[in-house]
Parts: C-alpha cells; structure tokens; sequence
C-alpha cells in the first residue's frame, strides 16, 4: 500500500489544453492522516502547514494538522463531527460542528477550547464561521429548532443570537473587508451586513435560479454566488451569478445537470471548485483564469483504496499552484502545479473551442461540426485520458462528421483534428 503516492496528470504530448494544463496529484492516504471518517473542510497556515477536519455523522471527529507539507501529522479527536475552520492568523482559529460546537485554538491548532454555544440548541449543525479579526465573528447553524445565526465580539468568549429571519448562513459566510460581510443560507436569496453583523439586509437573486448555496466576494461590491436547483430528470443544475454592484444587477452562468460547489480563488484570477462524478467514476473538478468568467473542468484522482462516492469535499490553497483538497473517505488530495505557466504564458484564444461536439456525454455516438474551423477535412486521433491512441479517421469533405467509437469504453476522451499545420481539440465524455 502506498501511503503517500504522487500522480503525474500526463499531458498527451500537448494535445490536452481543452481539458486544462499539467497538474501533479499527491495522494496522502488516511493511514497517513490517521483518521477513520471523512474529511470535510481544510485550512493553510502557511507553504507548509495545513489543518483538515471531519469526522463521523452525529459522531465523533478530529482535527489533524501537519507542518511539513502533508508527509505526517498530528491528530485531535473531538466530541463531535466538525464542518468547517478559520483562521485570523497563524495562531488564532475556531472550528465548528454538530452538537451546537464552537471550538478555538490560540496556538495554532496545537490545542482545541470547546466555548459556550448554551444561547442555542445542541440539536443545531454548526455549518460555516468567518471571522474579522481576533474578536468578530461569525457562526451559521443549520437544521436545529427554531432561527440560529451565532455572532461574537469578544473572541468567542460569549455568543449572541441574532434577530430571528434577519440573517441565515449554513452555506457560506465571507468577511470581505472591515466593514461588509456576506452571507449565503440555502434560499434565493444572500445577506450582507455594512457594519460587521450589526444590522443585515436582504439582496434577491436571479428569480428561478435555486438556493445560494456558496460564494465569493472579490472586493465590498463584485463577487460570485453558486446557485443550485433541483432537476428530478438529472439531479441538478447550476447557475455562477456575478454582481459588479453588490447585487442590485447580476449576470449568470448556467450549468446544466452538473455539479459545481467549494468555491475557492486563490488569487483574484485563479480560482477552483468541485464537480461531479461521472457514471465511469471519474471526478471532474472546474478552475477559472478569468476570474470566473469562463470555467474548464479537468479531472482528478483520490486514490487506489477509495470508495466509489469519494469526492474532494473542500479546496484549501496555497497559492494558485498548489492546493489541498480533503475527501470524504479520509483521504487528502494534494495538487501542485495547477496552472502550468498558464499565468504568465501570452493568452491566445483557444482552438479547441472551434471544434464542436455533440451531444457530450454521448454513448459513443456524436457529431463533430467543422462549421468554425478553416477546413473540413483533416486527421482525426482520439485519445484516452493516459494518452493512449484509441480510434483513428480520415474526415472527407463534410462540415458534419458521425462518428462512431461505441467500441470504446466509458470514460473521458481528447479529440486532435490535425489539418495541414494547424491542429483543434475537444474533450468528450463516454457513458
């Protein structure tokens, strides 16, 4: 068994640019970590120190930390099965969880302070906390008796509830600056504060776009809020709804019967989330260059011994190129190389866009539409994921080609249409 096993994302010699750049994947495996339950939430001190957390559903926890990069760490266990942390620097933290938990460390996680959180029923799930410095804080509850929105001003030393229906947080809360927070609850609507939770307005969205479930605020004014709407047919679908005005007008994405959540940017560029699992059992996750005006999906791994719902259930980043991603079977995925000089590299429009498929998914049969490109004719290669060549054709002169590849297996696919010196790519999806 490897403990700790490092994955090289091959890049196809090039081919690969729809699907994203080269990424390394480190698997550090819960033997390694030490835990017996799932991992939810993680948080990065500094390049070499990371905290992650979890536990067992209306159970017990833990809390794990290491200061070398993730190679050994060290464990806590806890009451209580623990949802999300925070960090105001590299010594102050608070986690929370189930049972109504609050806890605080001033040491950098070396040690854990249950607080008093009596003002509201154990029965509640603590779900998300942000804080503003040592002493503002911020708790959303969810699923107790009754209206819970926790807040603090004193480190944590008391809690106060606030107004009932004023404010609900169980998605997301974010502290954007000294004054203004945001906050996300699972309805259609967020909440944000201009004087650190003393008073909270409502800001509507997009009607017929589901519940807010995660966001990000880039500055007081423009962000991102992740929508999510049911769909009995295919589970669910997505909307990623832009502000540049605090919400008074907004502009929308929509990602249809996928999944997309765990919002994290790194920088105001750079930013990630999760996705699905495909019914191969590959899991996809999304990342932006824009900052979020257009998303790519690319696929990553959680290791030999994971169960088939294994999924990345946060994203903790150090910079733009290096990440950690705890999952929900005690793993931890560790991503270095995200972005591949893709940064600094001069942006030029992608070819790949051109080259049409569909539909995708398909089940091995699909169109491919040369309506955009300079040609209609050229070289079709297909490749696997590990950059195996799978399905070769001759395209003739047609600007709609049927293409066949049933014989394949499900999984995900590169096409390479190779015309004289130019070359267009897509990525397609086999059930």
């Amino acid at each position: 068994m490897w403990l700790i096993k490092r994955i090289l994302v091959l890049c196809l010699a090039g081919y690969i640019p729809v699907i994203g750049y080269c990424q390394d994947f480190e698997i550090i495996y819960k033997e390694v970590t030490t835990v017996t339950h799932g991992l939810r939430h993680a948080v990065v001190l500094n390049d070499s120190t990371i905290i992650a957390l979890g536990g067992h559903g209306w159970g017990s926890g833990s809390i794990i930390k290491s200061t070398d990069y993730g190679q050994s760490w060290v464990k806590t266990d806890v009451l209580h099965n623990l949802f999300q942390s925070t960090f105001v620097n590299d010594s102050v933290g608070y986690a929370v969880g189930e049972g109504a938990t609050v806890m605080k460390t001033v040491d950098g996680g070396e040690s854990w302070v249950y607080q008093n959180t009596s003002i509201i029923s154990p029965a509640f799930q603590n779900r998300a906390v942000a804080f503003a410095d040592e002493n503002v804080g911020f708790v959303g509850p969810a699923n107790g008796p009754g209206f819970a929105f926790l807040y603090t001003y004193d480190g944590g030393e008391t809690w106060q509830n606030a107004e009932a229906g004023a404010v609900y947080g169980r998605g997301k809360i974010q502290v954007v600056d000294d004054s203004t927070v945001y906050s996300a609850g699972f309805g259609p609507q967020i909440y944000r504060s201009d004087n650190l939770g003393q008073s909270w307005g409502a800001i509507l969205m997009p009607e017929d776009s589901g519940g807010a479930w995660d966001l990000h605020f880039f500055d007081r004014d423009t962000g991102l809020v992740l929508m999510r709407q049911f769909d009995m047919n295919c589970g669910n679908n997505h909307y990623l709804a832009k502000t540049v005005d605090a919400g008074i007008t907004w502009t929308s994405q929509y990602f249809p019967c996928s999944y997309f959540s765990n919002l994290s940017f790194p920088s105001r560029n750079v930013g990630y989330a999760t996705g699905a699992i495909s019914a191969s059992g590959t899991r996809f996750m999304w990342r932006t260059f824009d900052g979020g005006e257009s998303w790519h999906e690319f696929e990553y791994p959680v290791g030999e011994n994971a169960s088939s719902g294994c999924i990345a259930m946060a994203i903790a980043c150090v910079d733009a190129d290096t990440c950690y991603m705890p999952t929900n079977c005690g793993n931890i995925v560790k991503m270095t190389n995200a972005t591949e000089g893709a940064l600094s590299a001069p942006r030029q429009p992608r070819e790949s866009a051109q080259l049409k498929v569909y539909p995708n998914p398909n089940n091995g049969q699909f169109m491919i539409d040369l309506d955009l490109l300079n040609t209609d004719t050229g070289q079709l290669n297909i490749y696997s994921i590990d950059g195996r060549l799978v399905f070769q054709k001759q395209l003739g002169h047609s600007s709609q080609n049927h293409i066949d590849t049933s014989g394949l297996p499900s999984g995900t696919y590169i096409l390479s249409l190779q015309h004289e010196e130019n070359r267009y790519f897509a990525k397609f999806i086999k059930l």
